[in-house]
């Protein structure tokens, strides 16, 4: 028999809400002051802040304007100077909102042009989201530095996802209206009648009817306590706040007088999963998280063991309580499973809470002192809805699990081992000068840290290496010529970092000694050997005296570089680089990028200019050449995609699903993939819809997996059997009719995943059109869209 993990203060409060329409208050307390607010970032922006490498002191000139949009245009994108800022930095406008992580690709991209010294999203700031329940003051366990889970921070980067649901395996769950319309439907697995004190045995009411009775306990209303931490209703001016406000709860019953039997919990495990369970029907919204605040003395049996195995196979987290009776959880089961996230419970200073078990178990903690949430009024059988502060490793547990789903919510792709890696690697240390602290020895690897969480579960790209200079001064560069004309012109002023050539005849480039006599040569030492694969060469403006920012097609009539080599050392004699042989030039920016080439020197071999003189503004060297932008998903919901479809099955199998980035179709059944509701009856068809007209070259078609409980990331040779597309076109739309694209028509597929290729095509939205599939139902889990920015 299983015993409810609970451990009550030994006089709690009980907030009184037999009408709830006025604000809550501890017996005997106060509400306390809202905590602070913090400023926190948007996820989108239209900005960027970009410095670039100049040498003039006043920004706000309308000089840079052209420089912005030439810096556009070899991205590929539109950028407009917006205004100058302090610092020398300029304000950019893009031509559309973008979320933070699009935005933070684009300044990566921009950094490395070599007029860039430094671009980033220029981010909107606003307070922490803080909700406006009534007794959010009072939750503590949200907000407070010290002893908190920091969760304020985190919701600002998601509040939730509807397509993740929580299974509280539990009581049941009692009616409260912090919980209405925050469910989905569950199942009573309490098959001794005694147990479950509602008459009867299982059934597909899980509500809970108490726990009254055993040695002459009151009911407890557990389960409703922890779903409310993680998912009571939220930001709705009453009541208290969950730290998941639209992920789906989801009650399974399995603990009612004196406990629960393992053999009705594992039973419960596995169909809150999604795993077939004899005598139940299948669970058709299946749970990305199992909350178990609940647990018993021995060693973890082969029953509860298995039970975790299966549902971690189904990919689905186990978050388990770490029990109340102060000893090493590994005595403590199902907290001493292999694979659950065993949680401790600390106290609002952060100290080991003194009923919590302890050891190498233990995952990490959270708040499990004094936590106010969701109740009920009755001593015996439901009465009025009201609101508690309960204590022990059941409270703590539902704040891992809370977080957990926002985890998923996010990135729906982490696996259990992964989920476990991210908690453990971003918990907060744990505070010192507690009395009574917590090591990683005793709690795990420390306490809980939502926004932590967040940002270690879905973490932005890291930044592409920085492309350097090698020509640079500063980076080491040298520059000797075969002459100099003077002082005024020395080869040093062409590796400076200034393309234009300002400051011409007082150092700002090298201009040669024999008017009217070649060949003349600057050369660039760069001290060691390097690897070059691009080599730009800048020759002196006409307006040299207020030279613009130079453009591959800005040209010279008076001045410039009309014949000359672009060489190498190869140790032993000067190489032309390939395409590096120049004849009839009268553009000012040349760029050559070629193969990469080990090398100790570079030279510009002058063989004619225009103006009698040699004259080179600026020398570059990299050592790998200029690439086009990255292409862009033009189909995904980040990047303004909507999808439609000619029928759906349900709420739970939404068009929506195919284009939120998960081409696995994780959550089938529960939002991760469209299926049609027309069986055996075709054509079928999905579409999605782009923010505007775009250029594509590929369309990704993704159909659902044979092992759609536990999908692997697919593979271009990966095949179904059962479920998916066989027949089907893939479209554009031409602004008047749909036309299939080259190749894109199929029959006879086998394959998960087909990628159709061809010349780019300008469109505002794309098609699958289903002529036949398995299982008598057409069924996608992402559809993509590519081309530039």
């Amino acid at each position: 028999m299983i015993f409810v993990s609970r451990r009550l203060a030994p006089t709690f409060a009980v907030l009184a809400a037999a009408c709830l329409s006025g604000a809550p208050a501890l017996a005997g307390g106060t509400l306390s002051a809202a905590p602070p607010q913090a400023l926190a970032v948007v996820d989108s922006t239209d900005r960027l802040i970009v410095r670039l490498r100049d040498r003039e002191a006043n920004v706000t000139t309308d000089s840079h304007a052209a420089r912005v949009g030439q810096l556009g245009t070899r991205l590929g994108v539109s950028l407009q100077r917006l205004r100058g800022m302090s610092g020398n930095a300029l304000v950019v406008q893009l031509s559309r909102m973008q979320s933070r992580d699009e935005v933070a690709a684009l300044a990566r991209k921009l950094a490395q042009d070599p007029d860039v010294l430094y671009a980033e999203p220029d981010l909107r700031m606003v307070p922490l989201r803080i909700p406006n329940d009534t007794a959010y003051a009072q939750q503590w366990h949200y907000f407070e530095a010290v002893g908190g889970i920091n969760l304020p921070a985190a919701w600002d980067r998601t509040v939730g996802s509807s397509n993740i649901t929580v299974a509280v395996i539990d009581t049941g769950l009692v009616a409260h209206p912090d919980l209405a319309g925050r469910t989905v439907a569950g199942w009573d697995f309490i098959a001794d009648t005694t147990t479950a004190q509602d008459g009867d045995g299982r059934d597909a009411d899980p509500s809970d009817p108490g726990d009254y009775g055993c040695n002459g306990s009151a009911s407890s209303w557990h389960g409703t306590h922890v779903a409310g931490t993680i998912g009571a209703a939220s930001n709705n001016g009453t009541g208290v706040a969950g730290i998941n406000w639209l992920s789906k709860i989801q009650p399974v019953r399995v603990l009612g007088r004196c406990g629960g039997y393992t053999s009705d919990i594992a039973d419960g495990m596995r169909w809150s999963a999604g795993i077939a369970v004899a005598g139940v029907p299948v669970n058709v919204t299946p749970s990305r998280v199992l909350n178990l605040s609940l647990g018993g003395s021995g060693s973890c049996g082969t029953t509860f063991q298995n039970a975790v195995n299966d549902v971690i196979a189904r990919g689905t987290v186990v978050v388990v309580a770490a029990g109340n009776s102060n000893v090493d959880a590994a005595n403590a089961s199902p907290a001493n499973c292999s694979g659950v996230v065993a949680v401790g419970a600390t106290t609002r200073t952060g100290a080991r809470a003194g009923f919590s078990n302890f050891g190498a178990k233990l995952a990490l903690s959270a708040p499990g002192v004094s936590i106010l949430s969701t109740l009920n009024a009755g001593s015996t059988v439901p009465a009025s809805p009201s609101y508690a502060l309960y204590s022990g490793t059941s409270m703590a547990t539902p704040h891992v699990a809370g977080v957990v789903s926002l985890m998923l919510s996010l990135n729906p792709a982490l696996t259990p081992a992964q989920v476990m890696t991210v908690l453990k690697s971003s918990a907060r240390a744990f505070p010192t000068g507690t009395g009574a602290d917590c090591t990683p020895a005793l709690c795990g690897a420390g306490i809980v840290d939502a926004a932590a969480a967040l940002a270690a579960a879905f973490p932005p790209p890291p930044p592409p290496p920085s492309r350097v200079n090698l020509a640079l001064a500063t980076n080491g560069g040298v520059l000797t010529a075969s002459s100099t004309y003077s002082a005024a012109y020395p080869p040093g002023g062409a590796n400076d970092g200034d393309r234009r050539g300002t400051r011409w005849g007082s150092g700002g480039g090298w201009n040669d000694l024999t008017a009217n006599t070649w060949p003349d040569w600057l050369q660039l030492d760069m001290g060691s050997v390097q690897s070059v694969a691009e080599i730009n060469v800048f020759s002196i403006q006409d307006n040299y005296a207020s030279p613009v920012e130079p453009t591959e097609d800005l040209t010279f009539s008076l001045y410039g570089l009309k014949s000359f080599e672009v060489q190498f050392w190869t140790g032993s004699a000067w190489q032309t680089v390939p395409g590096g042989s120049v004849t009839g030039n009268n553009r000012v920016w040349r760029r050559f990028t070629f193969a990469p080439v080990l090398t100790s020197g570079l030279r510009v071999l002058v063989l004619d200019a225009a103006g009698s003189y040699s004259r080179m503004a600026e020398l570059e060297a990299y050592s790998t050449a200029t690439s086009a932008p990255a292409a862009v998903n033009h189909a995904a919901q980040s990047a303004g995609g909507s999808a439609v479809a000619s029928s759906s099955y349900s709420a739970a199998f939404p068009p929506a699903s195919v284009n939120n980035g998960d081409r696995r179709g994780v959550g089938w059944g529960a939002g991760g993939g469209w299926n049609d509701a027309t069986a055996a009856s075709w054509p079928d068809s999905v579409q999605v819809n782009f923010s505007a007209s775009k250029s594509i070259t590929e369309i990704d078609v993704f159909t659902v997996q044979d092992a759609y409980a536990s999908p692997q990331e697919p593979t271009e040779t990966m095949t179904f059997t059962q479920y998916g597309i066989t027949a089907f076109e893939v479209q554009t739309w031409t602004g008047s009719a749909w036309s299939t694209v080259p190749g894109g028509t199929v029959s006879g597929n086998n394959k998960v995943w087909r990628k159709f290729s061809f010349p780019a095509i300008t469109t505002s939205a794309v098609r699958v059109l289903v002529t036949a599939a398995l299982a008598g139902y057409s069924r996608i889990t992402e559809i993509e869209a590519y081309g530039p920015p």
